[in-house]
């Protein structure tokens, strides 16, 4: 094993794109991996591929939290967007809050 440089343990993390291949894999590990992690994950769930795949995925992601000490809030937006920057904000100043079901959302 790696010796890690960085300690996430009761950090939050913001994942841009948490709905495709390489953000959801990477929430499920660190779910996994680091204890009381609270991660942002945000995903405007365009069709430029399959959507019930991100759905499948976020779905994942939502059955891998309940196991864990992590936290998982999900907001569907455009990275690219202010105003839906404006929603992470939002969810991390009030302390964030459990996403529900396939890609709940908390904005």
């Amino acid at each position: 094993m790696f010796k890690k440089n960085i300690d996430l343990t009761g950090k939050t993390i913001l994942i841009t794109g948490a709905a495709g291949f390489i953000g959801a894999n990477l929430s499920i590990e660190l779910l996994k991996q680091i204890e009381h992690i609270q991660i942002i994950g945000i995903d405007s769930l365009n069709d430029y591929y399959d959507v019930s795949l991100k759905e499948y995925r976020l779905a994942q992601i939502n059955a891998i939290q309940r196991t864990t000490s992590g936290e998982f809030i999900f907001i569907k937006g455009n990275s690219r967007q202010i105003s839906d920057f404006q929603g992470v904000y939002r969810v991390h100043t009030r302390g964030g809050c459990k996403s529900g079901g396939s890609g709940g959302s908390a904005v």
